[in-house]
């Protein structure tokens, strides 16, 4: 889903592009989105690398 977003940033731009383009892009829904991102700037915000091994 992440690279669907960057993609489609790259190609529209970050305020052109809508919260449901990428996940219908990457075939999940939008309720699966904000079910592990709540807010916006969860999913857009670096993680450490820490998260990504728990």
């Amino acid at each position: 889903m992440a690279g669907e977003a960057v993609r489609l940033f790259a190609a529209k731009g970050v305020t052109a592009t809508t919260g449901e383009e990428p996940t219908e892009t990457a075939g999940i829904s939008s309720r699966t989105l904000w079910r592990h991102f709540p807010t916006e700037e969860s999913g857009v915000r670096p993680r450490s690398p820490r998260a990504w091994t728990t």
